[in-house]
């Protein structure tokens, strides 16, 4: 009896080293596959960085190809892009930014004035907002003087039950020329779903 309670002594403590080397291999294994999914997170992560600035060098890419060589049916001034985006400091308050381009065979200095307004329901009914009824009645905030390009940016604020559908960009020159005219975007083209833009201008 007493040697068999030695050999089962004996095969309990080699038990338990081995159920010890073995938390510790498991341990050991869990490490590596954290340490293993840290580095698959790291490398998405980093392959998102890197698809997210390819798009933004594609997209500017294409801006500048707009203004060297722009299609024949696209030469001339025109709006390139408006994007809007709701502003969380105050109900109904919007930033938008708008940029205006004009092919560079156009050596001359472009001036004059952005007017924008807003189609939409309320109560119902069809209405048209002008700039003056969304906050935007300070003319220098939508002048416009470039040779190449001006990003217009600035904020609005639309009344309470207003449901918008379209914008309207009227652009008009200083030297009433052939350049004024008319772009329409639908709501749901330019909004952005976050984001904001600081009220200024940028120009070249």
């Amino acid at each position: 009896m007493a040697a068999q309670r030695a050999e089962l002594s004996r095969e309990i403590n080699r038990l338990r080293d081995e159920n010890a080397d073995l938390a510790e291999q498991i341990v050991m294994l869990q490490r590596g596959n954290d340490i293993d999914k840290e580095a698959t997170r790291e490398l998405r992560d980093t392959i998102r960085e890197l698809q997210a600035e390819m798009e933004a060098q594609r997209e500017q890419l294409a801006f500048y190809r707009g203004i060297v060589s722009p299609d024949e049916s696209k030469a001339g001034m025109r709006v390139y892009e408006l994007e809007i985006a709701k502003q969380d400091d105050e109900p109904g308050r919007y930033s938008f930014d708008l940029m205006l381009i004009q092919a560079v065979r156009h050596h001359r200095r472009v001036g004059g004035r952005v007017d924008m307004s807003i189609q939409g329901v309320q109560d119902g009914e069809e209405v048209t907002l002008s700039a003056r009824d969304m906050g935007l009645s300070r003319p220098e905030r939508l002048n416009y003087s470039f040779r190449y390009f001006q990003e217009i940016r600035g904020s609005f604020r639309l009344p309470e039950g207003f449901a918008p559908l379209a914008v309207t960009v009227t652009v008009s020159s200083s030297n009433g020329s052939a350049s004024s005219f008319d772009r329409q975007f639908s709501w749901s083209e330019v909004l952005k779903t976050s984001g904001e833009n600081d009220v200024g201008q940028e120009q070249g």
